[in-house]
């Protein structure tokens, strides 16, 4: 606990830093809320469930990258971003982009969205606290003797207790959005000779959390899905993931190195 004279002396001298050194300490100002900034976003943890089906008879890595929804072309500005991300994964994974129609070996479909938000609600309690001894109370006494009567009045101190007096009932709600992310591959000569769909393999990245903001999760969803593209996991993988680790720095095509 701060005595009075540090408590005056610490309001000195930041009075005095602001008056005659008024940029230093706009400048320490801006890097604490750097650092709240930093905290708020680059620390957010993101979970991530990876599903991933392959048909492993089937080896194939020359590829074209599609859109597999409805009313998206390759022209739209979400997908082209989007995209990008998901291709530098496959290729990092070891797959083979092509534009050539005859050497494509499978066709990549990638589908993405996020879902409407749900609102949870959950009741907790917080308990009270308040006195619950101590202080100072008076008493009276009167006695009588062989001389009289006399009385005595006086003061007795306890020392005060602090404790739980009761509970405050609370209500929190938290709302949170499902961000996916589909990855699907056929069989491009199967389909290229017979019109057959073929699947080859299957990724599906899911994630559920409170940012409606799919262009920020999506390079996580697909970090977190780029070591088992075009696998067969046997179950879902979960995946912890923060925006500033390296896997999602490459998937940004940021340099780790350089942060």
């Amino acid at each position: 606990m701060k005595s009075h004279g540090q408590v005056v002396l610490f309001s000195f001298l930041q009075t005095d830093l602001e008056i005659n050194y008024p940029s230093f300490f706009l400048y320490l100002r801006f890097c604490f809320a750097g650092f709240l900034i930093y905290c708020l976003t680059g620390c957010t943890i993101f979970h991530v469930s990876v599903d991933s089906l392959a048909n492993s008879s089937i080896h194939k890595e020359t590829y074209v990258l599609l859109p597999g929804m409805e009313k998206v072309g390759l022209n739209d500005l979400e997908y082209a971003e989007y995209s990008n991300y998901v291709r530098r994964a496959l290729i990092s994974s070891g797959y083979v982009p092509s534009e050539k129609f005859d050497e494509i070996e499978i066709f990549i479909f990638m589908s993405y969205g996020i879902g409407d938000p749900i609102t949870a609600y959950k009741t907790y309690s917080v308990p009270q606290y308040g006195k619950i001894s101590g202080g100072t109370s008076s008493f009276s006494a009167l006695t009588a003797g062989t001389g009289g009567t006399s009385s005595t009045i006086g003061t007795i101190t306890e020392p005060t207790q602090y404790g739980v007096v009761g509970s405050r009932t609370q209500v929190r709600s938290e709302t949170t959005y499902f961000r996916y992310l589909v990855l699907e591959a056929i069989d491009a000569g199967a389909f290229k000779k017979d019109k057959k769909i073929i699947p080859v393999w299957k990724t599906t990245v899911t994630s559920r959390g409170s940012s409606d903001d799919l262009r920020r999760v999506f390079p996580i969803l697909v970090a977190a899905a780029r070591p088992y593209i075009g696998t067969n996991t046997e179950h879902k993988i979960k995946v912890r993931l923060k925006e500033k680790n390296p896997e999602v720095l490459f998937i940004k095509g940021i340099d780790a190195s350089s942060k």
